[in-house]
C-alpha cells in the first residue's frame, strides 16, 4: 500500500465527511481527493514524472494537503520546506533535491523569485493566488481541463514519498529519504496505541512542513479518517477557544506551545473534550508538565522521534503509567538500544547514544552516501542523541551528542549560522553555540570577533542574519569578544563558549520601590508592571528585594491585607547581588549559600541591570546537568 492509495480508499469510504475545517470553509474527504487527483494530472502535464521531486513552500492551508497528495498520486516525491527559509536555504534545498517544481503561497512567492535565476532543475513554479506574475502558474488555474477520474497508484511501499531536510554535519541541510512504508508503519502503530479513529477531531496548529505535522496529523487524517481543524499558525487563545467551540478530542504540540497555553490568563476555557494531548520535537520541562496537569487536569503524553524515523520512536502509553521527564518505551515494531562509543549496548541507567531500528527508519540521506554510512552502523541508525533506559524500558533524553541546537523545536546547526555571519565584511571570526532558555529550550548565541580597526553593532549583524537565515536560526544573543578559544588543531572550544552567563537568563526589566510603600500597593504595582519582584530602596540606595510570593505568604500569615504592612518588614535581606558576566553556576551557588531565590544583577559599573530568578535557572537547565560549585 501507499499513502496516496490509503488516502483515496479513506475518501471513498468517507466521501462526504469533513476532512479539513479551514477558517469558514469545510473540505470533505471527497473534495480533497478530487482536487488532489486533478493536481496530480496537472503536474504530469507540466512534465513531473515518476520519482521526481516537488517542493512545497507554504504556510498551513488546504492547498498544502491537496498538493502533497497530488504529488504522491503522480508518482512524485514531496519536499516540504520551512516557510522561514530564505535565499541561503532555499537555493540549497531546491537545487540539492533536483526539484522539478515548486508550489508556494502568495506570501512566500517573493522569496522563491529571489532565487529563481539560480534554480537548475525547476520546470514550473505554482502559486496559490488567483493571479500570478508572468512565468508563474496559478494553483487552481492549472487544474482546469483535468477531471478527477481516479489514477491507479504508481507507488510501491519502498518508493520514496518525502524528502525532509534536516541539519547535517557539513552545516548544510541534508535530505532524509522517507518511504511510503516508513510513514504507514509509523502512523498505523500510532493509530493503534493512541486509539486514533475517524471519530476524532484533531486541532492542528503544528506547521505542515514539519515531520510532526505532516507525518502524524496529515497522514493520520488519511489513515484514520478523522477531521482536522486546521490553524494557519499557533495562537494560544484561539487554540483554547476552538477546542471549546469545536469539541476537539486531540491536540498535538511542541513544548513552547504548552508553555504558552499555560501563560493564558483566562481560566474559563473548557478543554474537557480533549482525550489526548501529545508533545514532541523537543524535551518537555517537567515543571511545565506538572503545571499543565495542575491547571487543566490532564497529563500530557510525551513521545520521542525525529525526521529520520517518520517520526515517532518512543511514546508514553495512552493507557498506563506516564513518567514525567521520560519519553516512554519504544513503540511496537521499533527497537532502541543505548550504545557506548564502541557500539556496545549499555545496561539500564547508563547514558549513551540512542540507536534505532525498525520499519519507520529512513532509507538514508539524499545523495549523501558518506553521511548515510556514518549514520548506519552495526544494523542500527545512530540518532546522535544521548539517553538512558530505566528498568521498565522507558527512555529519558539527557542531551545531544552532536552540536545541534534545538530552538523552539527547530534544529539549528551552528556551522550554517557561522558561515552566514562570516560573510559580513566586518567579521573576522565567529562561533555559534546553544545556551539553555526556559521557554525556547535553547537560544542561539553568537560570539563575534571583528576585524582589526572595525566597529559594528549587534543590530547590523542581526539584520544581516535576518536577510539570509530563517528567523529561528538568527542568534538571539550576540557577544563581541577579542578571540575565540580554540584547540591546538584550530577547533573552537564550544563547551567553554556555551557556559551560560547571568546576563543570558536575567529578567532585564528592573523596577524599584521605596521601603515605606505598603505591601498592598507594592503588589498592585507588580501586577501593573508585570514583574515578579521589586528592588526595595531607601532613598536611592538598594537595601533589599521583595517578591509577590513574599507578599502573599508573609502578609497572609499575619492576617492582613497588607495595607498596614511596610516592605521593610517582609523584604529579603541582605541584598545579595551577582555580576552580569558571572557564570550561571556561580549564581546558583550564591543562591544556595544565602538561601535566596532571586538575585539583583549588577553591571561592571555597579548599576542594577536585571534580576535573576531561580525558577528561570531551573527551567533552563531542566534535564541538563549543571555543576554548581560548593565554594568560591
Amino acid at each position: 500500500m501507499s499513502i496516496d492509495s490509503i488516502f483515496s480508499k479513506t475518501a471513498n469510504r468517507l466521501n462526504s465527511k469533513v476532512a479539513l475545517k479551514w477558517k469558514d470553509r469545510d473540505y470533505t474527504f471527497g473534495e480533497l481527493d478530487s482536487l488532489s487527483t486533478r493536481f496530480a494530472k496537472a503536474l504530469s502535464a507540466l512534465g513531473v514524472g515518476k520519482g521526481e521531486r516537488v517542493c512545497i513552500f507554504m504556510q498551513n492551508s488546504p492547498e498544502f494537503a491537496i498538493a502533497h497528495f497530488g504529488i504522491l498520486k503522480c508518482g512524485g516525491v514531496t519536499v516540504p520546506l520551512n516557510v522561514m527559509y530564505r535565499k541561503h536555504e532555499l537555493r540549497h534545498m531546491i537545487n540539492d533535491s533536483g526539484a522539478a517544481a515548486v508550489v508556494t503561497s502568495e506570501a512566500n512567492l517573493q522569496f522563491v523569485q529571489e532565487v529563481m535565476k539560480d534554480l537548475k532543475t525547476v520546470k514550473a513554479i505554482i502559486v496559490t493566488s488567483e493571479r500570478a506574475p508572468e512565468g508563474i502558474r496559478p494553483f487552481y488555474k492549472i487544474l482546469e481541463g483535468f477531471d478527477d477520474t481516479p489514477i491507479p497508484s504508481m507507488n510501491a511501499e519502498e518508493d520514496l514519498a518525502v524528502i525532509c531536510y534536516t541539519s547535517g554535519t557539513t552545516g548544510l541541510s541534508k535530505g532524509a529519504m522517507l518511504t511510503h512504508r516508513n510513514f504507514l508503519s509509523n502512523i498505523g502503530t500510532l493509530a493503534s496505541i493512541w486509539e486514533l479513529n475517524e471519530g476524532d477531531k484533531v486541532l492542528m496548529a503544528l506547521p505542515m512542513f514539519h515531520i510532526h505535522g505532516l507525518g502524524i496529523v496529515i497522514h493520520g487524517m488519511a489513515y484514520c479518517g478523522y477531521t482536522v481543524l486546521l490553524h494557519e499558525r499557533f495562537d494560544a487563545a484561539k487554540v483554547l477557544e476552538d477546542i471549546r467551540r469545536e469539541r476537539c478530542t486531540v491536540f498535538m504540540g511542541v513544548p513552547t506551545m504548552y508553555i504558552k497555553l499555560l501563560e493564558e490568563k483566562s481560566t474559563s476555557h473548557d478543554v474537557s473534550s480533549v482525550r489526548l494531548w501529545t508533545v514532541g520535537s523537543a524535551p518537555m520541562p517537567v515543571e511545565a508538565f506538572n503545571k499543565f496537569k495542575e491547571k487543566f487536569g490532564v497529563e500530557i503524553l510525551e513521545r520521542y522521534g525525529m525526521t529520520e524515523t517518520a517520526p515517532v520512536i518512543t511514546s508514553n502509553p495512552y493507557r498506563g503509567l506516564r513518567k514525567p521527564g521520560s519519553v516512554g518505551p519504544p513503540i511496537p515494531g521499533v527497537e532502541i538500544a543505548i550504545l557506548d562509543d564502541d557500539g556496545r549496548t549499555l545496561p539500564p541507567g547508563e547514558v549513551g547514544e540512542i540507536a534505532v531500528r525498525g520499519p519507520n527508519v529512513m532509507k538514508g540521506y539524499w545523495n549523501r552516501p558518506v553521511e548515510t554510512e556514518e549514520a548506519f552502523s552495526g544494523g542500527w541508525f545512530h540518532t546522535g542523541d544521548l539517553g538512558k533506559l530505566d528498568e521498565d524500558g522507558y527512555l529519558t533524553i539527557v542531551g545531544r551528542k552532536k552540536e545541534m541546537i534545538i530552538a523552539s523545536g527547530f534544529k539549528v546547526f551552528p556551522r550554517e549560522v557561522e558561515e552566514v555571519i562570516h560573510q559580513y565584511p566586518k567579521v573576522k571570526e565567529v562561533a555559534v553555540v546553544g545556551i539553555p532558555d526556559p521557554v525556547r529550550g535553547e537560544n542561539v548565541k553568537a560570539f563575534v570577533v571583528l576585524k582589526d580597526g572595525e566597529n559594528a553593532t549587534v543590530e547590523e549583524i542581526e539584520e544581516h542574519c535576518r536577510r539570509n537565515l530563517a528567523a529561528f536560526k538568527v542568534p538571539r544573543i550576540f557577544e563581541f569578544v577579542e578571540a575565540i578559544p580554540r584547540t591546538a588543531s584550530g577547533k573552537a572550544l564550544n563547551r567553554m563558549l556555551a557556559k551560560v552567563k547571568v546576563k543570558d537568563l536575567m529578567e532585564k526589566s528592573v523596577k524599584s520601590i521605596d521601603r515605606r510603600t505598603s505591601a498592598y500597593e507594592a503588589a498592585k504595582y507588580m501586577k501593573d508592571a508585570n514583574v515578579g519582584s521589586l528592588i526595595v530602596t531607601d532613598g536611592e540606595v538598594p537595601i533589599g528585594i521583595v517578591t509577590l510570593r513574599d507578599i502573599l505568604y508573609k502578609v497572609i500569615s499575619i492576617g492582613s491585607l497588607g495595607k498596614d504592612v511596610s516592605l521593610s518588614s517582609i523584604m529579603s535581606t541582605p541584598l545579595v547581588t551577582v555580576d552580569a558576566e558571572e557564570d550561571i553556576a556561580k549564581a546558583a551557588a550564591i543562591m544556595r549559600q544565602w538561601g535566596v531565590w532571586r538575585l539583583p544583577v549588577k553591571n561592571g559599573n555597579g548599576q542594577l541591570v536585571g534580576v535573576l530568578s531561580g525558577t528561570d535557572i531551573f527551567r533552563a537547565f531542566a534535564g541538563r546537568k549543571m555543576e554548581v560549585p560548593t565554594s568560591f
